[in-house]
C-alpha cells in the first residue's frame, strides 16, 4: 500500500512544517509494516511538500496513528494538508483492505 501525504506552508511557514514533519518521519519510521519512506519539496512550488510511504497493509497505516504518540505525530502536521485521498493500494489488486480492529 502507497500513502501520500501532501503539505502545503504558505506565508514562511516552511520552518514550522519542516520541525512537524522530522518528527512524523521519525515517528513513522519507527512503525511496524513501514517498507519505506520519502520526503521532499515540489521542484515547481516550494510551499509544497510530500511524505510518500508504503506498508504491509491498510491496517499497518492506521496503526501508525493509534496511541498518543501517533495521534501528536498526526496533528503537529495536520494544519498544513491538502485535504485529498491519500492511501492507495496496489495496481494488481492482490492486497485488501482489511478491517480496523475494534
Amino acid at each position: 500500500m502507497i500513502v501520500i501525504l501532501r503539505f502545503r506552508a504558505p506565508d514562511g511557514q516552511w520552518p514550522a512544517l519542516r520541525v512537524a514533519l522530522d518528527a512524523l518521519i521519525a515517528h513513522l519510521e519507527g512503525c511496524p509494516g513501514l517498507q519505506g519512506l520519502d520526503a521532499g519539496r515540489n521542484v515547481d512550488e516550494e510551499d509544497l511538500a510530500a511524505v510518500v510511504s508504503r506498508w504491509d497493509s491498510p491496517r499497518a497505516w492506521r496503526s501508525a496513528f493509534g496511541g498518543s504518540a501517533g495521534r501528536a505525530a498526526f496533528m503537529a502536521v495536520a494544519p498544513w494538508m491538502v485535504d485529498e485521498p491519500s492511501a492507495y493500494l496496489d495496481l494488481d489488486g492482490d492486497q485488501i483492505n482489511l478491517p480496523r480492529r475494534s
